[in-house]
């Protein structure tokens, strides 16, 4: 599908090298990354899936289409400890739950979305 330089990567990528959508519309597929495309239309359905078993909603409803978009590491960091932390009511309580237990000091980008998201990070 692309050109990979290290064999290591590739390898770990399953020699996917290319990302989803082109040409601004992230919902058509790449005519140059089949792989790619039939994985994110793959995870799109189960997704669905996942949704309509979870929920009880039926496939012609609402849980009907959908869209799946690729997020970064940090960003979906950012998004769900955001969401965790608006999901508490209190102020007495925000400010109790608001460290992040974090294991792993080489990925920036995982204690940028920490902060960004209001809370405080402590390695251990």
């Amino acid at each position: 599908e692309g050109r990979v330089y290290s064999p290591l990567v590739s390898s770990r990528h399953f020699g996917l090298s290319h990302g989803i959508g082109r040409s601004g519309d992230i919902t058509e597929p790449q005519p140059k990354a089949a792989g790619s495309s039939a994985l994110a239309k793959l995870a799109l359905c189960l997704a669905l899936d996942a949704m309509r078993r979870g929920s009880g909603l039926d496939a012609r409803t609402a849980a009907a289409h959908g869209i799946l978009l690729p997020l970064c590491t940090g960003m979906s960091m950012s998004l769900v400890l955001s969401s965790l932390r608006d999901g508490i009511s209190s102020e007495e309580e925000r400010q109790k739950r608001d460290i992040v237990l974090w294991s792993r000091i080489d990925q920036k980008s995982c204690y940028k979305a920490i902060l960004s998201a209001g809370m405080t990070c402590v390695v251990v």
